[in-house]
């Protein structure tokens, strides 16, 4: 191997590295690993609470760690996403691990300029490594009349619950 290819991938493993570090809030432990989270985004069944705009949503936890900020791009339950009383799911992939779940952070970018509003109603998460659910209570309106009124931020509430246990895929029994 040349000295030039030599420093390239010596550059190259350096800003993953980085990138892995900045990611996860400068800690190295957790860079590592990786998680899936399914979300599920519930719309209001109130009138006028449906969105054509772009929704965008961040996780935390306990420690002040964060996923991502991601855009929910693609429902997998409906075409039309963030519809009238509809729930939506969407699955985040290669996230920061997360421990003990605290926080979900959710903005509201419009598409056009006239007007866009949401009522979200509520989101639930579902943490795969250890298959945990976790609710997060809403019930708001978020508009693009300000940057404060285009963003929520949640708190957990109640207890996170297992929603697959072992057993559930024990082919013996």
């Amino acid at each position: 191997m040349s000295e030039k290819t030599a420093e390239i991938q010596s550059i190259s493993s350096d800003q993953n590295k980085t990138a892995k570090e900045d990611s996860s809030g400068g800690q190295n432990s957790m860079a590592d690993e990786f998680c899936a989270y399914s979300i599920v985004v519930r719309t209001s069944s109130d009138q006028n609470s449906s969105t054509d705009g772009s929704v965008f949503i961040q996780l935390g936890d306990k420690e002040g760690n964060k996923t991502s900020k991601c855009r929910l791009n693609c429902s997998i339950s409906h075409r039309r996403k963030f519809q009238r009383a509809h729930s939506d799911l969407f699955v985040l992939t290669e996230q920061n691990q997360l421990y003990q779940l605290k926080t979900v952070d959710v903005w509201l970018h419009p598409r056009s300029l006239d007007g866009t509003s949401w009522k979200l109603h509520s989101v639930n998460v579902i943490e795969h490594t250890n298959n945990v659910l976790y609710q997060f209570p809403c019930g708001k309106w978020l508009t693009d009349d300000s940057e404060e009124s285009s963003h929520v931020h949640l708190e957990v509430v109640g207890e996170p619950f297992k929603v697959l246990r072992e057993e559930f895929f024990d082919v013996t029994k």
